[in-house]
């Protein structure tokens, strides 16, 4: 049995920046309907998105606990096939931890060090609210595939 396509979001972030995601993580389910929308957040945070009913897995990781990363990593790997991968979180932590899935897509905000994890990077428009920010990164290359 071939493992589903999925989406992973990850943002381990607060619950403030969380609610900020809730427009990206809609508009992935209505443009990727057919693919598993699996959402990575900090420890406590998953009830939150499940109660939503917004999205199909929610995996936990401790802050400052690697292996707790490691954990959520080689599930998802060992059960999903990731296609895209989108991070709003910015942190060199998550980037770390980005960097060892395989997906077509690797979405982040542009930084000046993260060429090699992301081969999509979006420049960050500090004029827009985070929201609009964060929709940026499902932008027309993806929803269209040019």
């Amino acid at each position: 049995m071939m493992p589903q396509k999925a989406i992973v979001f990850v943002q381990t972030a607060y619950l403030g920046d969380l609610c900020l995601s809730v427009p990206t993580l809609k508009n992935l389910k209505k443009f990727f309907p057919d693919y598993q929308l699996i959402v990575i957040v900090k420890s406590g945070l998953s009830t939150f998105l499940k109660e939503l009913n917004l999205v199909d897995e929610v995996f936990e990781i401790k802050k400052r606990n690697w292996m707790s990363y490691l954990e959520v990593k080689n599930k998802i790997l060992k059960n999903f096939e990731v296609e895209i991968l989108i991070s709003p979180h910015e942190s060199i932590t998550t980037a770390r931890f980005v960097l060892g899935f395989k997906s077509k897509y690797k979405i982040g905000f542009e930084k000046f060090w993260n060429g090699f994890i992301f081969n999509l990077r979006v420049k960050k428009d500090l004029r827009l609210p985070d929201a609009l920010r964060q929709l940026s990164l499902i932008g027309e290359t993806i929803v269209t595939g040019k």
